[in-house]
């Protein structure tokens, strides 16, 4: 039950790129381009129609905080227009993000709102993503606001600190991720990544390290993604790869084992039951390491 629930999670965690492309608003990706102001109003109605059951969108709330930063005219009209409850919570939000903390402790005593408990730590020039997928969703949303490559290099600064075995399962995670969706298994074999992680890291006695291999993850596969249609998050992504040599020699192992991964499903789907490819698909779903996997292929039984 517990690792159904960490997948279902996961999904919903690393669902923002395809979210922006096509909700009410598809406008936010290219926004910081040419800012038409109708985009601000569909971003607002996509919080606005948003279920009170239901989360807000962390990246519309970035996307709000980041635009209440740069664009004073259109947050004042935002601002002035007495919307329902849910949007000016966001509001509130919105303005702590941007540092405006003296507008956003006027707007929440006149709106009936309390101050939130870290109302600091809600800054976008401090805001860097640990342990929390929703975070990267956040300053992908400011980025979509501004432009600002700044908002992307954070994100990514998420690696600098980890321990290259996490950075190595994460970056496994999202190429699975990419390929199989949410489930984050191909057809006919065992969802095991998540279920191996929870166990690697302890997850029953203390979700965080878990989670920061969920948050590492969804940062490469929501920003690869969205790097293939905007050149600002690709040189952000190409730069930040460049000069981290640690990284990049992480990414090289679990691309090329990736590969050989989808070439080991390949030929386990024509040569059915065949032990040694089995044992190298398991070796890899089990985070195991890559040259093992490989090693497993050429074992004699």
């Amino acid at each position: 039950m517990w690792v159904r629930l960490l997948v279902s999670w996961l999904g919903l965690a690393l669902s923002f790129p395809a979210v922006a492309e096509t909700t009410s608003a598809d406008c936010m990706p290219k926004y910081y381009v040419t800012k038409p102001e109708s985009c601000i109003d569909s971003v607002v109605a996509q919080i606005r129609a948003t279920p009170p059951n239901k989360p807000v969108s962390p990246g519309a709330v970035g996307f709000v905080g980041a635009m209440f930063r740069t664009n004073p005219v259109a947050r004042a009209r935002l601002l002035a227009s007495n919307d329902v409850r849910n949007v000016n919570a966001v509001y509130h939000v919105a303005l702590y993000m941007a540092d405006l903390k003296e507008d956003a402790e006027a707007f929440g005593k006149a709106k009936g709102f309390l101050q939130p408990a870290a109302a600091d730590g809600l800054s976008l020039t401090r805001y860097r993503p640990t342990i929390n997928p929703a975070d990267n969703d956040m300053l992908i949303g400011a980025y979509m606001a501004s432009g600002n490559k700044d908002y992307i290099s954070r994100i990514l600064s998420n690696f600098t600190d980890a321990p290259d075995g996490m950075v190595a399962d994460a970056l496994r995670i999202s190429f699975v991720q990419s390929k199989f969706g949410a489930k984050l298994a191909p057809p006919g074999r065992q969802p095991t990544f998540v279920m191996t992680a929870c166990e690697r890291y302890s997850c029953k006695a203390d979700k965080a390290q878990l989670f920061r291999v969920l948050t590492l993850s969804s940062a490469f596969w929501a920003l690869r993604s969205l790097s293939k249609a905007d050149d600002g998050i690709k040189s952000a992504l190409t730069d930040f790869i460049a000069s981290n040599v640690k990284f990049k020699t992480v990414l090289a192992t679990e691309q090329t084992a990736f590969d050989n991964y989808i070439t080991g499903l390949i030929a386990f789907a024509g040569i059915k039951d065949n032990a040694n490819i089995n044992e190298s698909l398991g070796i890899y779903e089990r985070l195991g390491p890559a040259m093992e996997a490989v090693n497993a292929l050429v074992r004699k039984n």
